[in-house]
């Protein structure tokens, strides 16, 4: 399973300690981006692929992937189900309440397929 390309923005690693695959979850990141993703996909500009510039007079568009919510949950269930154990690092900062209950929805489901839930940062009940 490939989660993608790690750079500093992403919010999950997937190591291996021996047999088991553990998911590292950056709650602070998730946060982060979960706060600037838009709730749906922004509309697409116009740009000709060849040339790189946009249809509308000026500098050319500036390319970003912007993921919306969806497709960071997206990115968390592809995460846990090639996980054995998942440790939340620094969890207070599922604090935002949608957040919150998308990401304790997953990690339960999670539990219930018998995966392991630990985390690293300050005591917080992880439901």
């Amino acid at each position: 399973m490939s989660i993608g390309p790690l750079d500093r923005r992403n919010f999950l690693r997937l190591a291996t300690r021996g047999r088991e695959r553990v998911l590292d979850v950056s709650c602070e990141r998730l946060y982060v981006r979960w706060i600037d993703a838009p709730v749906a996909a922004p509309p697409a500009t116009l740009v000709d692929e060849a040339s790189g510039w946009s249809e509308e007079p000026g500098e050319p568009a500036l390319r970003t992937v912007v993921q919306t919510r969806e497709e960071l949950l997206g990115q968390l269930d592809a995460g846990l189900a090639g996980a054995h154990s998942v440790r939340l690092n620094e969890p207070e900062w599922l604090a935002h309440a949608d957040l919150s209950r998308e990401v304790y929805a997953r990690i339960a489901r999670f539990r219930s397929r018998g995966g392991r839930v630990g985390s690293a940062g300050p005591r917080v009940p992880i439901s």
